[in-house]
């Protein structure tokens, strides 16, 4: 596996490519918070945040963690400055039963990711990157397996869930102490998880962050825990609708060492899983940090996301013109 920075240079054409056209949302900046009707009547919320498109943010669909919200803050109060100075644009999405966002009974990843095309649709982005977080980790990955590659160009993995089903016997019983999640079982589970953050965030002694934290927590359930009890039974579902192998675009894999929410065991399932194939994999193992690495680290994630997206975007864009060239070359030597 391969680690570190790829340090793309990019001419001013391909920037002005990457730049809105003028169709709906391209003018959002930061804490525009908006709604899409999507094509099965369902209301999809969404913010946006960091680096304005019209100054060549390059955009950074998110998926939040369980229980959290489009309102995460990921690196606090510091989250766009980071994301700017990253050259990240952001859109953060709450998931179906989250936040605005309509319920979507039996929803699976699959039915996400092409949410998440609908709404590149309609915000009139041509080409953007994914990043998920924690229970939105697999929402990213599904977004890379299935989504139209010629669009998604880096996926960032930040102490992901795993397909548990298929890890070692007992996994399951460990992560959710049960040997099956099922929604009766999952929603007890968020709704006592729910409570103890609440507990947590109230006796945080930072006043900012706690009332960041209660804010996403408070929108994470403005309509219940429908939202995180389905990631919980999707994570430990026996099929994720798609297969690690399908991965094609170039993936970065942060994981903690201490990480006692999800184990490094989850990433490291991960990263064998997507590199068996054909995806670019680059691993992040940081020693010493837990599940909430992406406090610390969210600029130098979006920085890495973002750079590779760009090298991606660049490398096609160069073997376009290449095919280009050969037709004509063709069809010149045929004449």
């Amino acid at each position: 596996n391969k680690t570190g920075k790829i340090m793309p240079s990019i001419t001013r054409a391909l920037v002005n490519k990457l730049r809105p056209r003028g169709g709906p949302g391209a003018s959002l900046t930061m804490a525009d918070v908006s709604k899409l009707r999507l094509r099965d009547g369902r209301t999809l919320a969404f913010n946006t945040y960091g680096r304005a498109r019209r100054d060549g943010g390059f955009p950074v669909v998110f998926a939040h963690g369980n229980l959290n919200s489009k309102a995460f803050s990921p690196s606090w109060a510091q989250s766009e400055a980071d994301a700017d100075k990253a050259g990240a644009w952001i859109v953060a999405i709450d998931r179906p039963g989250y936040g605005a966002s309509c319920a979507l009974p039996g929803r699976s990843y699959l039915d996400w990711a092409l949410d998440v095309e609908q709404l590149a649709d309609h915000l009139a982005i041509e080409r953007y990157a994914v990043v998920g977080f924690s229970s939105g980790g697999p929402h990213a990955l599904a977004c890379a397996a299935v989504n139209d590659r010629r669009r998604i160009s880096s996926c960032g993995l930040v102490s992901s869930d795993a397909p548990y089903a298929n890890m070692p016997p007992g996994t399951i019983q460990h992560m959710y102490g049960v040997p099956i999640v099922d929604m009766p079982n999952a929603r007890a589970r968020a709704h006592r998880n729910t409570a103890m953050l609440r507990t947590n965030y109230l006796a945080m002694t930072n006043e900012q962050k706690r009332g960041l934290a209660l804010n996403d927590l408070d929108t994470a359930t403005a309509q219940g825990v429908e939202g995180a009890a389905s990631d919980s039974v999707l994570e430990a579902s026996p099929s994720w609708g798609f297969e690690l192998g399908d991965v094609a675009v170039p993936v970065h894999l942060w994981h903690g060492s201490d990480d006692v929410d999800v184990p490094l065991a989850a990433g490291q399932f991960l990263a064998r899983g997507i590199t068996d194939r054909k995806a670019q994999l680059s691993t992040h193992f940081i020693e010493g940090e837990n599940h909430t690495l992406i406090r610390r680290h969210w600029q130098s994630i979006l920085r890495t996301v973002v750079d590779t997206a760009l090298a991606t975007v660049t490398e096609r864009e160069t073997d376009k013109q290449n095919a280009i060239r050969r037709l004509h070359s063709e069809v010149g030597n045929r004449y």
